[in-house]
C-alpha cells in the first residue's frame, strides 16, 4: 500500500473494525468484564486540501477531542510530520479511583478502583497490523496521566496536592482517525 500524493492533496486514513474481531469475557480476580478484541484496517481515501495543522485545528475547534500535535519550525528531520484529530473512538478519565470511559455516541460508563488496571483491558481492544509499514501513526492514544497516579503505583505515598483546578488525573482518547501533515514532502495523509 504505497501511500503517494501530490501536493496540495490529502489522504483521509480512517481505522474501521476488522469484521473478524471477536467479543471475548474475561475475568479478572472477582471482576468480570467484557472486552472487544478490534483488529483496525487503515481506510485510505485521497481529498483535496489547502489547510495547515493550524487551519484544520482551527475548523474543527469545537469538535470533542480535538488535538493538534504541530512540529517546531526548525527544519529539522525529526520535525517532519503533525498531526491533527478530534472526535475519539473512547475517552478515559481517572479522578482518584473514580474512573469513567466514554465511547463516541456519549455513554458514560462509570468503575471505582486503579485506573492502571482498569486501563489495560482498553489498551489491548485497539491493535493495527503489523503489515502496515509507515513513517508516521495510523491512530493513537493521545492525552495526559498526572503525577497523582502515583498513589497507585506506590500506595505508600499519600496524595497531598489540592486539586484546586479539579482537573482529572488521567485523560487519554482513543483515536482511529488522523490527518498527518508531511512537511518534508510538503503533503498531507
Amino acid at each position: 500500500l504505497p501511500l503517494r500524493g501530490h501536493p496540495g492533496t490529502m489522504t483521509r486514513m480512517a481505522i474501521y473494525p476488522d469484521p473478524g474481531s471477536t467479543l471475548d469475557g474475561v475475568h479478572d480476580g472477582d471482576e468480570a468484564c467484557l472486552t472487544v478484541a478490534i483488529l483496525m484496517r487503515p481506510i485510505v481515501q485521497p481529498v483535496p486540501t489547502r489547510h495547515t495543522p493550524e487551519s484544520l485545528g482551527r475548523l474543527l475547534r469545537h469538535e470533542p477531542g480535538r488535538l493538534v500535535l504541530r512540529t517546531a519550525r526548525s527544519g529539522v528531520h525529526s520535525a517532519r510530520y503533525s498531526i491533527v484529530t478530534a472526535r475519539p473512538l473512547l475517552t478515559f478519565r481517572s479522578h482518584g479511583s473514580r474512573c469513567e470511559t466514554m465511547d463516541a455516541t456519549g455513554a458514560v460508563d462509570r468503575q471505582f478502583g486503579d485506573p492502571w488496571r482498569l486501563l489495560a483491558p482498553l489498551l489491548g481492544r485497539f491493535e493495527v497490523p503489523d503489515d502496515f509499514d509507515l513513517p508516521f501513526p495510523l491512530g493513537g492514544l493521545f492525552g495526559y496521566f498526572g503525577y497523582e497516579l502515583n498513589q497507585f503505583l506506590e500506595p505508600s505515598l499519600r496524595r497531598l496536592a489540592v486539586n484546586d483546578l479539579e482537573l482529572p488525573d488521567c485523560h487519554l482518547g482513543f483515536h482511529g482517525s488522523l490527518v498527518v501533515f508531511d512537511h518534508q514532502l510538503d503533503q498531507t495523509w
